[in-house]
């Protein structure tokens, strides 16, 4: 399953990439934000699927719709904040991502082993969804927009 997310995730990370080439894609955070909330509900699919061909599929979207977020994220930090600043910022929200991977693999084992690791994948969806959701009511992430975007405006 791991790979399917990982071939999603790149297709989901180049799609992104060849969209915001050919198109107007300005509104960062309305596109993050719709990522997570389709991946959320792809995650949560995994989690009640009763079908391995449904778990494949959900697995591939999951990845693919989690790049626009990641993607997103990682573009807004090199055009939004300046130059002189970016070595800092970069490195200290890499700090804190790779401090906190090690605490979720320790809650969710914890509760994989009162549930079981479906329930969890379930679980992650459902609150993956809930943030994706919430974030589109949020207008200071929802209205993030591509520098030019924003001059523009």
């Amino acid at each position: 399953m791991s790979a399917l997310v990982a071939f999603g995730n790149s297709a989901g990370a180049l799609t992104l990439g060849y969209a915001s080439k050919r198109s107007a894609l300005r509104q960062i955070g309305y596109l993050g934000a719709l990522g997570m909330l389709i991946a959320g509900i792809a995650q949560a699919l995994v989690g009640v699927s009763p079908t391995l061909f449904l778990t494949t599929v959900a697995s591939g979207l999951t990845g693919f719709f989690m790049a626009w977020p990641v993607v997103l994220f990682r573009t807004g930090l090199q055009t939004l904040v300046p130059s002189y600043l970016q070595g800092r910022v970069i490195s200290v929200t890499r700090t804190v991502t790779t401090a906190v991977t090690p605490l979720g693999m320790m809650l969710a084992g914890g509760l994989a082993d009162r549930l079981s690791a479906v329930a969890i994948m379930g679980m992650a969806g459902v609150l993956m969804t809930f943030v994706g959701f919430a974030a589109l009511f949020v207008p200071e992430y929802r209205d993030i927009q591509t520098p030019s975007a924003a001059q523009a405006s």
